[in-house]
């Protein structure tokens, strides 16, 4: 039987005259749609979802999510094909706005992103799973489609090379809790109790020290919160794909030299960027710890997170990580601080 969304869609293909390249993409969106819904059209799909099926209610979202992107490939031919760029490419820097009032200042050319070899997806995957036993990576593939071609899109539309970005897996808050059988789902908690003793790990046969200057404060949501914008994307991302891990894309050297106070003002003025969390930029080291290990590399502020030194509510400082000399350090400073080897990381999204 034919699925009747499935017959008006290949129906609307007909009149936009594709290329073979165009069509042959057309194609697999069809596919992937027709696996996905298991051979069951939405009324079906919905029927069994209202009658409580959780995993047809899951199946229902990716199915529309899907339908929405042949939908909108068939009106706009614009094909995003999610590649994953194989090592660090260093661009320009997002120019500063004449009306933005908060420091920022030259960036030191000794302080840049390292040019390395990236991990592939793969591998990333592969070392995660080796890190946490239990880990459920069944979709990762379909999370990394997810998570990558928004940020890719979101680059073309800016004009921004996508060869820039630095694809990563991350465990998703409740997978992470269960995982380091702790009793909390808290960003800061979750990364002080079960990410960083397995970052110190990686760091120990490289030779590195590893110290938190903010150990035992990161649990308290009046000492770390993430920006409203940041916890939004970050629960939208967790409930998009089923299994314990989902994919991102940063830029590391987009906002280098600029304070967390300056960059927020930038990304402010851009509807399809974001600055990045703790919860991610300690996860990403896990599989690409090549990206910070000695002194002369771009540190990185974590301007999607709050963070009050004094422990009141003013949130006057903010994280950022580096290898400080010969150890590495996850520290706070000034929020209007302004480093030369300092830099915010940035999400690029599709804003859907």
């Amino acid at each position: 039987m034919k699925i009747p969304e499935m017959v008006q869609l290949n129906e609307r293909s007909l009149h936009a005259n594709f290329t073979e390249v165009q069509q042959r993409y057309f194609d697999k969106l069809m596919s992937e749609l027709e696996v996905l819904s298991g051979g069951l059209g939405f009324a079906e799909l919905k029927v069994k979802a209202e009658a409580g099926d959780k995993e047809a209610l899951q199946v229902m979202r990716d199915y529309i999510a899907k339908k929405e992107q042949i939908v909108e490939f068939i009106e706009t031919k614009e094909m995003i094909e999610v590649v994953v760029p194989e090592r660090t490419k260093r661009g320009s820097l997002l120019p500063k706005s004449p009306d933005n009032p908060h420091k920022d200042e030259e960036p030191d050319q000794d302080y840049l992103m390292p040019e390395v070899e990236l991990t592939s997806p793969e591998k990333a995957v592969e070392a995660l799973k080796q890190m946490f036993p239990g880990l459920n990576t069944e979709k990762w593939s379909e999370a990394l489609e997810k998570g990558v071609a928004p940020a890719i899109k979101a680059c073309q539309e800016l004009g921004i090379d996508p060869e820039r970005l630095v694809v990563h897996p991350w465990i998703k808050r409740e997978a992470l809790s269960r995982l380091g059988n702790t009793n909390t789902t808290h960003h800061g908690a979750l990364i002080e109790e079960v990410v960083l003793p397995k970052l110190e790990e990686l760091y120990k046969p490289k030779g590195i020290k590893f110290k938190n200057y903010i150990e035992g404060a990161m649990s308290d949501d009046n000492h770390l919160q993430m920006e409203t914008e940041f916890a939004k994307w970050l629960t939208d991302r967790e409930q998009e794909v089923d299994g314990d891990i989902c994919f991102s894309a940063q830029i590391l050297d987009l906002q280098q030299g600029f304070s967390p106070d300056a960059t927020k003002h930038e990304l402010s003025k851009k509807s399809n960027l974001m600055g990045s969390s703790c919860y991610l930029t300690m996860q990403m080291l896990l599989t690409q710890i090549q990206l910070q290990t000695k002194w002369e590399e771009l540190h990185w502020w974590m301007s999607a997170d709050k963070y009050d030194f004094e422990g009141e509510a003013r949130f006057p400082s903010a994280l950022y990580c580096g290898v400080l000399g010969v150890g590495f350090e996850f520290v706070s400073a000034r929020a209007d601080s302004a480093y030369t080897r300092c830099g915010s990381l940035v999400l690029p999204f599709e804003v859907l």
